[in-house]
């Protein structure tokens, strides 16, 4: 007796409808993203975030890649990388907030986080994570002026030019770090001023 393609207990047909190619696309992605995290920086080179959909379908690779690796510190980085480009502050926080659980020393992922945090309007976090960075081997120009950025949003101008001034000692070269000292007033009476260092 011969069997149909409708009929054929051994190979059923699919039930519904075919998947589309973003399901595909997304499938096949998750699948490279699991085994190799940092494939995801790789496919969001060049993205125009304003007009290109590649983010959210990277980002939805990711996050498929994720949930069936949730113990991967390295993948949920990345999936916070894609999020960042996705611009969708709020998963990028979930997925490093869980790679901090995993590896609270994990200092690439507490830069990311803080820029994530300054971007949520939360710069006590981004302070908190910024300082837990540096001593891991975060002392870097950019983490200094996202730390000074996070201290002047809280206020404290003092802390902000210091950090200021420590891009500037990293790097004297930064002209960003050097514009936002030359932007804040005049020190206190504490005998702290904007000028940089030699």
């Amino acid at each position: 007796m011969l069997f149909s393609p409708v009929s054929d207990p051994v190979n059923p047909p699919p039930c519904g409808p075919a998947p589309s190619a973003r399901t595909r696309a997304i499938a096949e992605l998750a699948d490279a993203f699991a085994c190799e995290p940092e494939l995801i920086l790789a496919f969001l080179q060049g993205i125009d975030q304003e007009t290109s959909d590649r983010a959210g379908i990277v980002l939805a690779a990711a996050q498929t890649a994720a949930a069936a690796r949730p113990d991967y510190a390295d993948l949920l980085y990345y999936v916070g990388q894609a999020a960042v480009a996705a611009r969708d502050y709020v998963a990028a926080d979930a997925a490093l907030y869980r790679a901090l659980e995993l590896n609270p020393d994990y200092k690439d992922a507490l830069v990311l986080a803080a820029r994530v945090a300054l971007q949520q309007q939360k710069p006590r976090r981004a302070v908190e994570l910024l300082e837990r960075a540096v001593p891991l081997g975060g002392d870097f120009p950019d983490v200094h002026m996202l730390l000074g950025s996070a201290w002047r949003e809280l206020g404290d101008l003092n802390r902000a030019r210091g950090a200021y001034v420590r891009a500037c000692e990293l790097n004297p070269n930064l002209t960003a770090a050097r514009a936002a000292l030359a932007d804040l007033p005049p020190a206190d009476t504490s005998g702290k001023s904007n000028e940089l260092p030699a």
